[in-house]
């Protein structure tokens, strides 16, 4: 049972009502609508009931004339305090000594508490303000009191957990703990959950400050699932979350990344599809991307039972981006093209892992996840039903995991080499590779030649002989050769590379008489100049590099 409450009376409302020519209740209502608006827009679960402070009044009253018997509350002209020093553990949820407290509270013009400490239970009723009949006349609850009677009426005396947000922890639960165990007799709630706060431009969002982020608007503009991925993104328990809108931008294109991947799957899929199980004649690249994705389902599962949820989502998003649609979905469609037994293999194995992932993502993104899994072969009806992923021993590839990885990192150290040089894709050479492991890039040729642009690829254990005029890329596993005259045409790249030098080292000329120049060192700001230094340390270092691959082109 989860019982979510909303405060519909006390004193920032009445200064709202009153300076709005309005009433509380019309207040109230007015942002509790707001409040579900945005919450229905992010797809919010509702709890199991949401009371209001004045549904409960007569709950709040019979709180307060208990503790007022049991000496841990008394009355003044109206008011209704509690006696904080009576509670010898007030304190213990914010870990400060009510010693220190008690050093720096305050009685307010007009109170009349017998200790600074002393919190209202029930405020007597002024003139213009909302009043309910009670012992001490008419009045209104004091804040931190509604909690207090609400939990006791729909959760009992001890309630399992307690959430809220960090600037509640004192006086706000503080005082809620006070109440509750010297009205009851016992623990109040067994566990304290806290949120963090939200920062905008790097200060906390609060309406105090008008800056607060309309979900609303932000749905409207990217959606509502890359807003809810981007407040899980990067969420790391303790610590506040940083609004910001670029991570939006890119959440809202991870969405698109998914979206085009489950239509390239639905285009090649024919119409009697169906695969309720994965094949037994496996490619080693299915393997893999099962193996990769059995592991992802156990390393989830347990950051999920850490609540590590941000640390869950960031391994989802790299599987998803990377694994699956980077490489996987690349490297199946020749077989697609080629049809057969082949293509179906990729087809089911594109729609198994597909729909996994899809499972694994329906908490953070519900709405994108549910339109795909009604468009793909499924059984049951709702995405939410469908049974969670776990690791399954029987899909653990181990080796094949190893042989794939070492053939997609030759793959990627290839691509950077003649990125580097500027050397366009259409521009194929060929590819000596050398490893103690031949079998490995024997089996992942064809994906070496398509991937890595070779016009042809030869695999030994054995250093070519002659290594002049050879492009020399390596892994922790093999080492990759290639013909520089294959790849580009040496003396127009020289002419580049000697541009790209003198350029570079005008800009360090630059740089360097301004950090010479006494006047902007001593009187720029240190982190101006210290930039400036760095600036100078990058020019540096791009001209060795320039040099040096001018200097291997040269033999």
């Amino acid at each position: 049972k989860f019982v979510q409450n909303f405060t519909d009376v006390d004193d920032k409302i009445i200064k709202r009502a009153n300076e709005e020519g309005s009433t509380f209740e019309e207040i109230s209502k007015k942002y509790i609508e707001e409040f579900w608006t945005d919450a229905n827009g992010l797809n919010f679960k509702k709890a199991t009931v949401h009371p209001k402070a004045t549904e409960n009044i007569d709950e709040i009253i019979n709180i307060i004339k208990t503790l007022e018997e049991k000496g841990y509350a008394y009355s003044v002209d109206g008011d209704v305090y509690f006696r904080t020093l009576k509670f010898k553990d007030y304190g213990k949820l914010s870990h400060q000594p009510i010693e220190d407290l008690q050093s720096g509270a305050r009685i307010a013009i007009g109170e009349k508490k017998e200790n600074p400490l002393d919190f209202a239970l029930w405020k007597a009723a002024k003139e213009g303000e909302p009043y309910w009949q009670s012992p001490w006349g008419k009045g209104r609850p004091g804040w931190h009191i509604e909690c207090s009677a609400m939990n006791k009426r729909y959760l009992g005396d001890t309630i399992d957990i307690h959430c809220g947000g960090q600037d509640l922890i004192f006086p706000h639960h503080e005082n809620e703990i006070a109440q509750s165990e010297c009205a009851n007799g016992c623990t109040f709630s067994k566990y304290w959950m806290h949120n963090g706060y939200i920062n905008v431009d790097n200060v906390k969002m609060s309406k105090s400050l008008g800056n607060g982020i309309d979900p609303l608007v932000i749905i409207d503009q990217y959606g509502a699932d890359a807003l809810r991925f981007m407040l899980a993104t990067g969420n790391a328990p303790g610590n506040d979350m940083r609004f910001i809108e670029d991570k939006v931008k890119s959440s809202r294109n991870f969405a698109n990344k998914i979206w085009n991947a489950a239509r390239f799957i639905m285009m090649n899929l024919p119409d009697d599809f169906k695969a309720d199980k994965l094949p037994e004649n496996l490619n080693v690249e299915d393997k893999w991307v099962i193996s990769k994705f059995n592991t992802l389902a156990k390393e989830v599962n347990d950051n999920l039972d850490k609540f590590e949820l941000g640390v869950a989502v960031s391994k989802l998003y790299d599987f998803i981006w990377d694994i699956y649609c980077d490489w996987y979905i690349e490297l199946t469609k020749p077989r697609i093209a080629a049809g057969g037994e082949t293509e179906a293999t990729a087809q089911a194995v594109l729609v198994w892992v597909m729909k996994g992932m899809l499972k694994m993502l329906h908490p953070f993104m519900p709405y994108i996840t549910e339109e795909i899994w009604q468009a793909l072969p499924h059984e049951g009806d709702y995405l939410i039903r469908a049974q969670w992923p776990t690791y399954r021993q029987e899909f653990d590839f181990a080796a094949e995991e190893r042989a794939m990885e070492a053939v997609k990192d030759a793959i990627s150290a290839v691509r950077a080499r003649r990125a580097e040089m500027n050397v366009p894709p259409s521009r194929k050479a060929k590819i000596i590779i050398t490893s103690q492991t031949p079998e490995i890039y024997v089996g992942g040729r064809d994906f070496i030649t398509r991937l890595a642009y070779a016009s042809e690829v030869e695999v030994g254990t054995q250093t070519p002989q002659d290594l002049n005029g050879m492009v020399t890329v390596s892994t922790h596993d093999a080492t990759m050769y290639l013909p520089l005259a294959e790849l580009v045409d040496i003396e127009k790249e020289l002419e580049r590379i000697g541009k790209e030098i003198t350029k570079a080292r005008e800009n360090l000329e630059r740089i360097e008489k301004k950090l010479q120049n006494e006047s902007f060192v001593s009187k720029a700001p240190e982190a101006v100049v210290n930039a400036e230094r760095e600036k100078a340390d990058k020019a540096r270092a791009l001209i060795v590099k320039l040099e040096e691959s001018a200097q291997a082109m040269r033999g």
